[in-house]
């Protein structure tokens, strides 16, 4: 089923180094939307006078989902990576282990919001939303490993 297509449908334009490097390179930034969103209605229910609530086990949880998103995005993407052809050939297949691993790299973003909705503050889910466009950055392809030069 997943390789049928229908017939006025075109063919798929594979992607170029260079447009691979600005998605990579635009997709971290997804962050920090999410980082302003949650700031404003932390500083809005701070206002408010809401204090920030003791969330005990579950701040743990959510930091250890946080974590194995981060290191998910690492395993996948040396995974997906290893099954490329050799040198331009799996230009498309090393750019879907980016966008894997970038989209991964965003969960302790996801996390931070969900912190940021509970405790009403933004201290941790702060640094979650660091760590979310950092490793997202850590991830971003250099041309000659697209092109399959580097390993």
């Amino acid at each position: 089923m997943s390789g049928e297509r229908y017939p006025d449908q075109p063919e798929p334009r594979p992607v170029t180094p260079q447009q691979a490097q600005l998605i990579a390179g635009l997709m971290p930034l997804s962050p920090l939307l999410l980082a302003g969103i949650s700031y404003f209605i932390v500083s809005q229910a701070q206002a408010e006078g809401q204090t920030p609530n003791d969330i005990g086990p579950l701040l743990f949880l959510l930091l250890c989902a946080a974590a194995s998103g981060l290191v998910a995005s690492f395993v996948l993407k040396r995974i997906i990576a290893a099954q490329a052809a050799p040198g331009p050939e799996g230009l498309q297949m090393r750019f879907q282990a980016t966008l894997i691993a970038v989209a991964l790299a965003e969960a302790p973003a996801v996390i931070g919001v969900i912190l940021s909705f509970f405790t009403f503050d933004f201290t941790i889910p702060g640094i979650l939303f660091g760590a979310a466009v950092g490793f997202g950055y850590f991830h971003f392809p250099t041309q000659r490993w697209l092109l399959g030069e580097t390993a």
